[in-house]
């Protein structure tokens, strides 16, 4: 997956909204994700003027987006390579989410490889093309945006700032429960909906630490166990106190150490601005 520059240096800007938002488009998952909707939006444009219908297209995919999401990420990302004749079938966006799962921290591993946007981008194309004209370019210019916001909310959520907001620190929590307690649970990056709708947001208290969280591969049946820390916490958890301690208060405390060698930032430089 495409590397957002590390924002782990001296100067407290470097953990804004601001900050992170430039590292952010300048990568090309984003640049490409952003000339991808902007050329849909001038697609869209150059059909006629804005129409009642238009909005049932956009509310329609904003309804159906978490779902979208979790299917995605639950049967995609998290899908188990295949053989089928003797070829191996294992696609590049699984295999770029299980590097990002054995290296949660890794700026390497946040975002989707450019290739993957290139076939996302197409999908969203060919998935759209039996609306009617202008929809089809209203729903085109839709879903690509979608993925931009979602992109861009995974990023935020691995970057060093602290949320400010309930919504966004409820959903990094769910994130890094889904990283660092159970893979097999939230899936929802952007939204919780479909996690609460589809059955996949226990109660974190009740649900019992995967040893593959690192893995993904195989994590259902438990035959790719992977090293935990202490007390079965995953290592490198990112436990904070704005955001609750995922395992138990202990096990957060026993990962200070690596937390603070992850994110090198002199005390009260790692919040960041609403």
């Amino acid at each position: 997956m495409t590397a957002i520059r590390p924002i782990t240096g001296t100067n407290s800007n470097e953990t804004t909204l601001r900050a992170i938002g430039i590292s952010f488009v300048r990568t090309p998952t984003a640049a490409m994700l952003l000339l991808a909707v902007i050329a849909a939006m001038i697609w869209r444009a150059s059909t006629g003027p804005a129409h009642w219908s238009d909005a049932a297209v956009i509310a329609a995919l904003a309804v159906l987006r978490p779902f979208a999401e979790w299917t995605v990420h639950k049967l995609l990302l998290h899908g188990q390579p295949r053989r089928w004749r003797g070829l191996r079938f294992d696609p590049l966006a699984a295999r770029a989410h299980r590097a990002h799962h054995a290296a949660p921290r890794d700026p390497r591993h946040v975002l989707t490889p450019p290739l993957v946007i290139v076939e996302l981008i197409a999908a969203a194309w060919l998935a759209t093309a039996w609306l009617p004209e202008p929809l089809d370019a209203t729903a085109t210019a839709a879903v690509l945006t979608f993925a931009l916001t979602t992109e861009w909310t995974h990023a935020l959520i691995h970057s060093p700032y602290q949320p400010r907001t309930a919504w966004l620190r409820r959903l990094a929590r769910r994130h890094r429960l889904h990283h660092h307690r159970s893979e097999r649970y939230w899936f929802g990056v952007s939204s919780t909906t479909a996690d609460r709708i589809l059955g996949t947001a226990p109660d974190p208290a009740a649900t019992p630490i995967s040893s593959t969280t690192r893995s993904v591969v195989g994590g259902d049946r438990g035959d790719a166990a992977v090293p935990t820390g202490r007390r079965g916490l995953s290592r490198g958890a990112m436990c904070s106190p704005d955001l609750d301690c995922l395992v138990d208060r202990d096990g957060c405390r026993g990962e200070q150490g690596e937390r603070e060698h992850d994110n090198p930032l002199p005390a009260g430089q790692g919040r960041g601005v609403e």
